[in-house]
């Protein structure tokens, strides 16, 4: 006989393990939501909160060191501060800045002499992407370490720390119980590597400042600066010595005579015409001085640069001086017997 209450019962049942599922699946889908919104909101903080360190890095490195010249590499399109102990060499080595310091004579292909006197290294790395943390640990475990074990030593550490928004890698080689490398990789906007022996106050001072010229408070200047140099130089190869001329500053003018410029130009006229490159320049207060390169078109010619200085005259860069590169005297002939 069928017994209404039983079925009634057995339905009953039925429908509280279904309530309890669906329960339990609430409940989990809730713990899952709670989960993924507090994994979002530490991240999110924590993107934030790197957000706010890039905003005082960035602040820290326009502000820190203002005694100290600026050097600006056009080639880079970074900026960092040089230490007054030690002067700048971009000529040497194409693509890196060398801080010497004052007074040294170095050969610039002895790596290793070059580290133990106390020379910083500078270079932007092409191989890591822009602001790309993830390309830059890449090519510190997949390049910049294998290399390193292979040319200096099998000792390598390697550690990483975030500097703003952006990883950064320091790399400590040693040999035979003496560091002999420390190596700063940061990636940022313009990945860049700061190379020297031991990290040193100038080694500190590089790493605390380099910023790209966007981000610099001397952005304008820069900018100024950098179009009156390209200018100068084309009035120079243009022969337009006079309009260069008329432009310079009160102080060029009353130090070099028109006729000392032509003079000048004229012994340069076989480096002129070649394709001047402006690596870069050093720039504190209200003058900058920049580098002149010019290719060398014999490989058994000697490396020709000259330089060029400006000065903020009434808010405009104006040529306060230019050294151009003299053709070598022709050998003479030898004498007949």
């Amino acid at each position: 006989m069928n017994n209404p209450y039983a079925d009634n019962l057995t339905e009953n049942k039925s429908s509280n393990r279904a309530f309890g599922k669906n329960k339990l699946w609430r409940q989990l889908i809730v713990v899952v939501l709670v989960v993924a919104i507090a994994t979002g909101g530490f991240f999110g903080i924590q993107q934030w909160q790197r957000g706010r360190n890039q905003i005082n890095l960035l602040k820290s490195a326009n502000e820190s060191y203002v005694g100290d010249a600026r050097y600006t590499s056009f080639r880079a399109n970074y900026i960092f501060a040089v230490a007054q102990s030690h002067t700048i060499d971009e000529s040497s080595i194409p693509g890196a800045q060398l801080l010497m310091p004052s007074g040294a004579s170095l050969k610039a292909d002895n790596f290793d002499q070059l580290f133990e006197a106390d020379v910083v290294a500078v270079q932007s790395l092409s191989e890591v992407n822009p602001n790309d943390n993830k390309s830059l640990k890449k090519y510190v475990e997949e390049t910049l370490v294998p290399d390193l074990k292979t040319n200096i030593s099998q000792d390598v550490k390697v550690s990483y720390a975030y500097r703003g928004k952006y990883k950064a890698a320091t790399i400590v080689v040693t040999k035979d119980g003496r560091q002999v490398r420390q190596e700063y990789a940061y990636s940022g906007s313009h990945p860049y590597m700061v190379i020297a022996q031991i990290k040193s106050d100038a080694f500190n001072e590089v790493v605390d400042t380099l910023v790209g010229i966007d981000d610099s408070t001397a952005k304008d200047d820069i900018d100024q600066a950098k179009q009156v140099l390209q200018s100068s130089m084309t009035l120079v190869q243009a022969d337009k010595l006079q309009e260069l001329y008329d432009g310079a500053s009160n102080d060029f003018r009353q130090k070099t005579s028109f006729s000392d410029l032509k003079s000048a130009v004229n012994s340069a006229t076989s480096f002129i015409h070649r394709d001047i490159v402006i690596p870069g320049g050093s720039i504190q207060a209200d003058q900058f001085v920049g580098l002149l390169t010019f290719p060398q078109i014999d490989k058994d010619e000697k490396k020709a640069i000259g330089s060029i200085s400006l000065v903020k005259v009434d808010g405009q860069w104006k040529l306060q001086g230019l050294s151009l590169p003299s053709a070598p005297a022709p050998t003479p002939a030898p004498k007949k017997k």
